[in-house]
């Protein structure tokens, strides 16, 4: 069919990832799958080609791909190397709001949906479509509410610096760490932020590298232990 298509996708169950990129590949020659079915005899051939023909049926292929490319994207932010327990919780976070902002997107010009944006034609029920958005809330609610660390705490690993609630602070480490000490930790926090060469070190290095090499741990045994255990 002159497809521009030079490769076979191959399913993996363990890899997920490939349904999302099976469905986009399938979407981007779907014409020409229905002409090739078109073209044979057999009965098998006929009912996927009438699948393809199904108005209603294709509605919700177009949605799948565009959702599963919005999860395919949240996924590989969450993998790779050097990611700390904060930049995984801003990505969960951010992906949180987005779809809130899916949900609106459905119901109003779907620029977050362009394959569904170009498949609708006329009017078309969208209600199915926003209450799985609204189940996708719902899971990530359920799944991610317990990671909840407070902001002073996760400030601590992304710039130690800017924390002005020294008390606050250490009220929140100790909710989330019992082991933790209150006081040694508002002592520590105020030598660590007077400490000079400290903050240039980190200001020329990212924070991982900044609390697991050059923050020593005689001197800050607290916020060092906080920071390993975040």
């Amino acid at each position: 069919m002159e497809a521009d298509a030079n490769d076979l996708l191959l399913h993996n169950n363990v890899r997920w990832l490939s349904k999302g990129n099976a469905l986009e590949r399938f979407w981007s020659i779907r014409k020409k799958i229905a002409a090739f079915l078109q073209q044979l005899k057999s009965q098998k051939a006929t009912q996927f080609a009438n699948v393809l023909q199904d108005k209603h049926k294709m509605d919700v292929v177009a949605f799948l791909v565009d959702i599963t490319g919005h999860l395919n994207e949240l996924n590989l932010k969450l993998q790779g190397q050097k990611n700390s327990i904060c930049d995984l919780m801003k990505t969960v976070r951010s992906f949180q709001i987005k779809l809130d902002i899916f949900k609106e997107d459905l119901q109003a010009e779907c620029e977050h949906f362009p394959q569904m944006r170009e498949q609708i034609q006329g009017e078309t029920d969208i209600s199915p479509y926003v209450g799985f958005i609204d189940k996708l809330i719902g899971n990530f609610c359920q799944r991610f509410d317990c990671f909840n660390l407070g902001h002073q705490l996760l400030l601590l690993i992304e710039n130690p610096f800017l924390i002005r609630e020294i008390r606050g602070f250490s009220k929140e480490v100790t909710q989330t760490f019992k082991w933790a000490h209150p006081g040694s930790l508002q002592f520590e926090l105020t030598d660590l932020q007077a400490d000079v060469a400290l903050r240039k070190h980190f200001e020329t290095t990212d924070s991982a590298t900044f609390w697991l090499q050059i923050v020593p741990e005689t001197m800050f045994p607290g916020l060092t232990k906080v920071a390993l255990h975040t």
